[in-house]
């Protein structure tokens, strides 16, 4: 029986429909004869199905009418974007990169460019497949996959990420102020610091959250009046005061389990400045329940406004000293006039609502350490503008970041304040603090050696061409190139006192802090013939042996331990271990059972370790 006597409906629907049929056999199919492809291309549904079963539904195609869609263009498109990225990926994985700061040296913008040059609205589709290769892909059921490709889709990910957010916060703060909502500019934020992540928040994400806790807020409304009027023979409810709203969103977010958000004002622990940044990102707010005082005020005054209450921010002053304090506003008594009617609630303290006495105080507010103190009120302020509440909320964070640097100077830490500063100088642009910011940034990029192609551009951009710092950043530049080229030519032959080799699982026996003997899995990336007193901070008898750098789990930033070769032992049974860490993918293709399998750059810089690694393993 022949496909074409059955009828297009059957073909159409059932057949072609099926889950075994993929895009590729429907290709296939159109190019066997005339009559399929017509009824193929044709059928409009059918690629709209086999599109979302390969790719799910894209947020860059919900802005189109469904309607609207040509599918089987769609898939063409999504086709080429697939191929287009993978080939650009595996370019990037094919260069040897000495180190995972130099991917933003390095690599060609003329590549970047490709990845960035697909047309809205289909540009989502370049960032959807580097997330398939930097998440998807990473871990196979068949051992490691390809961690290289997936390490590179991750660092151009990163790239394409914030190049797409830059022109976000860009359309955002060009809008008129009356169209700007905290809300969206928080979501923003959050995405901001979220940029490195596999789950990436949307602003329909925050959305459903927030509709949620409404939801429940209306559930006790509800509740609470069926319970009052039970016993009274009345037809229908009268209306829930503004306050009673209120008082049960206070409930819903402060006291009850599913939420209990919690302001970092009141925590008794101290944070590191990584956990303290999470407390700016709503989508990590989310999880934790533990917030800042502004990401608090947003939520309230997001659910209040779903239950028809209008809330402002607004700064007040204190007393005794320079700290102030966000609230939220409400217009509770419309008919007092001069500011008289307006009641304040204060977030940090579990939505406590205030009234201005007849000096213009509020409080005495609840502050850290128990302490009470009175805040001065201005009733005739307006409502605090977008840029300055959010330029307020990083303010902090960024101090206390580079507090951190001074403490400990760890790669993350220099990476996540100079993306804290970077964004605080695209928020600023607008309210004329911008030049300032963008020094500061740029300092920073300077000393530590981060993001100088961004501050570069700040600079200029900033018209501040004849600054001396702009020099100093393109002299810092071109020279960390120069290093880099360097690097990349050096091969290290083996000479017989070396005992290991590059990718070997190895055990790495020490002496903890408080003298203890310990041990950890490590897994060798380089070795050095001798031990350098420079690199080695540990106590050694002798630095007259080889030393080689390893990953192991209690660095999982992109640090490596220096270590000596007679606190190493190859491991006994490596076919049981399960090694994760972060850089993985910068040094190595796979996992072979054995051994980490070196990726080409690894290769060209160690060339004889590869056969001396196998001759080992497999003794």
């Amino acid at each position: 029986m022949s496909l074409l006597s059955l009828p297009n409906e059957l073909l159409v629907n059932y057949v072609f429909a099926h889950s075994s049929v993929k895009i590729s056999d429907l290709y296939h199919l159109m190019h066997s004869c005339t009559l399929l492809r017509n009824i193929i291309s044709n059928s409009n549904q059918l690629w709209r199905r086999k599109y979302e079963e390969r790719w799910g539904y894209s947020a860059s195609l919900k802005r189109l009418p469904k309607n609207e869609i040509n599918w089987l263009e769609v898939v063409g498109i999504r086709l080429r974007v697939a191929k287009d990225v993978h080939e650009i990926v595996e370019t990037f994985s094919s260069l040897s990169y000495p180190d995972p700061e130099s991917f933003e040296l390095l690599t060609p913008s003329c590549l970047m460019d490709k990845l960035l040059a697909t047309a809205i609205p289909f540009s989502e589709f370049v960032e959807e497949e580097l997330e398939q290769l930097a998440f998807m892909n990473f871990w196979q059921s068949d051992g490691y996959g390809n961690l290289t490709l997936a390490y590179h889709a991750e660092c151009a990910l990163r790239k394409v990420r914030t190049s797409m957010l830059e022109n976000k916060w860009w359309d955002f703060l060009e809008q008129d102020a009356s169209q700007k909502t905290l809300l969206e500019a928080i979501v923003l934020v959050s995405q901001w610091l979220e940029v490195p992540n596999e789950h990436f928040p949307s602003l329909q994400n925050i959305k459903d959250y927030l509709d949620k806790i409404t939801q429940r807020v209306k559930e006790l409304n509800n509740q609470k009046l069926k319970s009052f009027y039970s016993s009274r023979a009345i037809t229908a409810y009268p209306e829930v005061s503004p306050r009673e709203i209120l008082t049960n969103i206070n409930y819903v977010l402060f006291d009850e389990s599913e939420q209990d958000l919690m302001d970092t004002l009141w925590l008794d622990k101290e944070f590191d400045f990584h956990e303290l940044q999470k407390n700016i990102s709503i989508a990590k707010v989310i999880e934790r329940r533990e917030s800042c005082t502004t990401i608090l005020c947003v939520i309230y005054q997001e659910v209040a406004r779903s239950m028809g209450i209008q809330c402002e921010l607004v700064y007040c002053d204190s007393f005794v000293d320079d700290r102030d304090r966000l609230l939220l506003r409400l217009q509770e008594y419309p008919k007092y006039e001069d500011g008289k009617g307006f009641t304040y609630i204060d977030v940090c303290d579990g939505g406590t609502f205030h009234r201005p006495d007849h000096l213009r105080r509020i409080g005495p507010l609840r502050h850290q350490h128990e302490d009470f103190q009175y805040y001065f009120i201005d009733p005739t302020q307006p409502a605090e503008k977008v840029e300055y509440i959010l330029q307020r909320m990083l303010e902090p964070y960024i101090r206390d970041g580079q507090t951190d640097l001074w403490l400990d100077r760890r790669p993350q830490t220099v990476s996540d304040v100079a993306r804290l500063a970077r964004l605080a100088c695209i928020i600023s642009s607008l309210i004329g603090e911008a030049p300032e910011l963008v020094l500061e940034y740029a300092e920073h990029c300077f000393n530590y050696g981060v993001q100088l192609s961004d501050a570069i551009y700040l600079l200029e951009a900033e018209g501040l061409r004849d600054h001396p710092l702009l020099g100093k950043c393109i002299v810092e530049l071109e020279e960390r190139r120069m290093k880099i080229a360097e690097y990349q030519h050096v091969v290290s032959r083996r000479v017989p006192s070396i005992k290991y080799a590059v990718g070997l699982v190895m055990i790495y026996n020490y002496r903890n802090a408080m003298g203890e003997e310990c041990s950890e899995i490590c897994v060798i990336t380089s070795w050095e013939v001798k031990g350098s007193a420079e690199n080695y901070l540990g106590s050694v008898g002798n630095l007259d042996q080889p030393f080689y750098h390893v990953l192991t789990r209690s660095r999982a930033d992109h640090s490596l331990a220096y270590v000596p070769e007679d606190k190493l032992e190859l491991h006994p049974d490596v076919g049981s271990v399960t090694f994760h860490h972060d850089q993985l993918g910068f040094h190595f293709e796979r996992f072979d059972g054995r051994r980490f399998v070196p990726n080409a750059g690894k290769r060209c810089r160690f060339p004889d370790d590869e056969a001396f690694a196998l001759n080992l393993t497999s003794k």
